[in-house]
């Protein structure tokens, strides 16, 4: 321990003789292991960090409905509850449905997330409670007192503390719900992105979800999510094999509902599978460039320790001619390079707790949402401590042996005529291949960037289908009280109003939002004349009103668009999109054909009145879907009537200027009419780009900060390796050697090491372009524009770097070079 500390009193003394050198050292490490510490603690968050208030979380799986053994969806509460009864090796099977909701309650309202649950829900996590108890498999029974589940968050919000919540009552879409327990440790949910802070039992679906079926006894409708508790003992495989057992003995029973259906298992809560593999991807491309960076950092430093050890070789010699060991004097290098790297994870961990207002940011851009991102907790925790820690040990190693061994690895003699021997020989290799290396290294950061930004701008290129400019949307929500006749005249009322605004130009209402990741399907018969009578196909569909299509600037190629002649009780009309009218009547008029629709009482059919242009529907980056328009007052006992977007198109500026007009009618209609997530459009189509923008602009920045790493090194190599020559460079001006001979030299010989690390670069670039393929847009792998420009453009930079030792070599005074001989 003494040895050590005499050892970190030298290594302080040695940097703050070298304070220059020691601060760049500190700063690079710093943007390495932040940087890289950052990204850490976003993939431990999505994908490793168990969720608060779980019981042995380890246990815990997911449970999916396949179709054709594809996918991992919702289930419909019969089935449900057959793989509850009939399931030995799942211990707790549990059910739930999330949506948002306003509660009432004390002298507040909250705009919050509630999860109606099974009775086995909290059971089966294994939740705490700090006052009261959880949902009970008796609140599932339709007789059953309706009551309430807060979290600690809510239960403070409406009535001061969680113990004062207990017994009271709140209130969501005027019906009471009696609080009987407040759950603890920090519980909010199954959802990594969600923040459910209200719990009620699945029986009261009818009451708190009305969408004109019965949710409880339908087969057909599928809207829970289902997970489980392993039984103590049980694989993954076995529970999965039996409850698929069960999903063919319910195919057998009800062929038109579960025939081609199937159950798959996932381990863990958080995220779906899907979600899961995408998160997953996303992380690890940014991992993969931080990593780069940091290496990229480290080899920086690593230079800058070879400078120095070169310049101590006179010192160096001398302690060992004393006596010194070889051993003692890596070790002392080695506590440098260690002083060094942790001053660089302290400055880092300090910028940590700025770095998780960035990773927000990264999340809000991206299609999960600014609402995800608040919800996910991105601070500095144990996990990135040690991690960071790990990083420092690795940042030690890296930047410290090297140095440290071709310091000492000099004989005495050569170390005595200050280093110019084959140590010196040796360092200066040493540093060559670190430049190359660093070089090497931001090219594949570079060639990445480039494919992500040729990628972003083919997806800027995408035509949406509609015009979004001018455009606003906020959700509304009417009172489930209201019966379907008071809705539908609450919502005329709204359109008029908000329509009678002088700025707007048109308001409709819809759903889902397109590009929001919401969508709608239903299954249609096809045409008998196509042959398919037996086949049921899945196509997209929206919910509007008559005026969507000219809000949403929607070409209409024929017919029709939704008149207030559409509306309950009239002939049901629906107006299609291209690809479903290619799909189902190619090279034929569609007007007047008819589509059934599997739920449907209207046997003969849904009439085609237009047909408009196709839009996207979930992302940009997707094909054209097959999908179709409902006409809103012909659904008011279906499932969207009561919860839509407004969308309000104003004739110019900014769309956002007019919410407050569009509040006080929606006031006028209903004083508890909210306006919920107002954003415009243009901000929604920005958002649906962030897969692509995000890692595009990440890789971007990234890759900047290593090519300015990678230049400083080349400038410090060449530069230090021009001031070594200089009695050589001296002597060959005093023979005849003319200036521009010399910075030609220099320039060769610099461009020798640029050559090389392109070179490498170049191979290294492709295997990585190999990897990215499956996450760009419109572009190959191996684009040639990127592969010839950015080499290129790297090059030119390099040479910027070059310059500056050059023309010194170039500016020698033989006389003063001499002297130094």
């Amino acid at each position: 321990m003494n040895s050590f500390l005499r050892d970190l009193r030298l290594a302080i003394r040695g940097l703050c003789a070298r304070p220059g050198l020691a601060a760049t050292a500190i700063v690079v490490l710093a943007l390495g292991i932040g940087a890289t510490s950052g990204i850490f603690t976003l993939i431990d968050t999505l994908l490793f960090a168990p969720l608060p208030g779980l019981r042995d979380p380890a246990s815990l799986v997911q449970v999916g409905r396949t179709d054709d053994g594809e996918g991992f969806d919702t289930f419909s509460h019969p089935w449900f509850r057959t793989l509850r009864q009939r399931t030995s090796l799942l211990a707790e099977v549990a059910a739930h449905a999330t949506f948002d909701v306003t509660v009432q309650g004390g002298d507040g309202a909250e705009r919050v997330t509630l999860a109606l649950a099974s009775g086995s829900y909290f059971p089966a996590l294994g939740t705490p409670f700090v006052a009261g108890r959880p949902l009970l498999p008796a609140d599932d029974a339709a007789t059953a007192t309706p009551v309430a589940v807060l979290g600690e968050k809510l239960a403070a919000t409406l009535f001061g503390s969680a113990r004062a919540a207990v017994g009271e009552s709140v209130e969501v879409g005027g019906q009471p719900l009696a609080v009987v327990g407040v759950a603890g440790g920090g519980f909010r949910g199954i959802d990594t992105f969600d923040r459910v802070q209200l719990w009620a039992p699945l029986s009261l679906q009818p009451v708190l979800l009305p969408l004109g079926v019965d949710l409880l006894e339908s087969h057909g409708s599928v809207w829970l999510e289902l997970f489980a508790r392993l039984e103590r003992g049980a694989s993954l495989e076995a529970a999965e094999a039996e409850a698929q057992a069960v999903a063919a003995t319910l195919a057998a029973a009800h062929p038109d509902a579960y025939g081609g259906k199937g159950v798959r298992l996932a381990r863990g809560l958080g995220l779906g599978p899907q979600s899961r593999a995408e998160a997953a991807r996303f992380g690890g491309i940014l991992f993969a460039v931080v990593a780069l960076v940091l290496l990229i950092a480290c080899a920086n430093v690593t230079s800058l320790l070879l400078v120095r050890g070169a310049e101590r070789g006179r010192e160096i010699g001398v302690r060992m001619a004393l006596g010194g060991s070889r051993r003692r004097l890596v070790r002392q290098l080695l506590t440098e390079a260690l002083l060094l790297a942790v001053l660089g994870g302290g400055v880092a961990l300090l910028l940590s707790f700025w770095s998780s207002s960035v990773l927000r940011l990264v999340v809000a851009a991206t299609p999960a949402g600014p609402a995800a991102a608040e919800n996910l907790d991105l601070a500095p925790n144990g996990r990135m401590v040690l991690f960071a820690l790990g990083l420092v040990v690795g940042a030690t190693l890296l930047t410290g042996i090297a140095p440290a061994l071709l310091s000492t690895r000099a004989a005495l003699a050569a170390a005595l005529r200050q280093g110019r021997g084959p140590a010196a020989a040796a360092g200066s290799r040493s540093r060559d291949l670190v430049v190359v290396g660093q070089l090497a290294l931001s090219l594949v950061l570079l060639v990445a960037s480039g494919l992500y930004l040729r990628s972003l701008g083919q997806y800027l290129r995408v035509d949406p289908g509609f015009d979004a400019a001018r455009v606003a949307a906020a959700t509304v929500e009417l009172d489930t009280r209201r019966s379907p006749e008071e809705a539908a005249a609450a919502w005329q009322r709204l359109l008029e109003g908000v329509g009678a605004i002088p700025e707007v130009e048109a308001a409709a209402l819809g759903a889902p939002l397109p590009l929001s990741g919401g969508r709608l399907s239903t299954r249609v018969r096809p045409p008998a004349e196509l042959g398919l009578e037996a086949e049921e196909i899945d196509v997209d569909f929206r919910v509007v009103s008559p005026e969507y299509f000219r809000t949403m600037g929607l070409p209409l190629l024929a017919g029709r668009g939704f008149t207030s002649q559409d509306r309950a009780g009239s002939p049901p009309v629906i107006v299609v999109g291209e690809a479903l009218a290619d799909r189902f009547w190619p090279g034929r008029d569609p007007l007047g054909q008819r589509l059934g629709m599997s739920w449907s009482d209207h046997q003969e059919g849904h009439e085609v009145v237009g047909v408009v242009a196709d839009m996207k529907y979930l992302s940009l980056g997707e094909d054209p879907r097959r999908h179709f328009y409902f006409p809103l007052a012909q659904q008011v006992e279906g499932p969207l009537f009561r919860r839509l977007v407004l969308h309000v198109r104003t004739a110019s500026g900014d769309p956002l200027r007019v919410l407050p007009q569009v509040r006080h009618v929606a006031r006028s209609v209903d004083p508890s009419l909210p306006l919920i997530a107002p954003r415009r459009l243009d901000q929604q189509l920005e958002r649906s780009i962030g897969e692509v923008r995000v890692p595009a602009m990440l890789a971007g920045w990234f890759a900047l900060v290593a090519v300015l790493l990678a230049v400083v090194g080349l400038y410090g190599a060449v530069a230090y390796g021009v001031r070594q020559r200089l009695p050589e460079i001296g002597v060959r001006m005093v023979l005849g050697a003319r200036r521009a001979e010399v910075a030609r030299d220099v320039l060769r010989q610099g461009m020798i090491r640029v050559a090389a690390g392109l070179v490498v670069g170049l191979v290294l670039a492709v295997g990585a372009a190999h990897l990215l393929r499956g996450t760009l847009y419109g572009v190959e792998a191996f684009d040639p524009l990127t592969f010839l420009l950015v080499p290129l453009g790297l090059a030119a930079v390099t040479l910027l770097a070059l310059y500056l030792p050059a023309r010194r070599a170039a500016g020698v005074d033989p006389a003063s070079a001499l002297r130094q001989e």
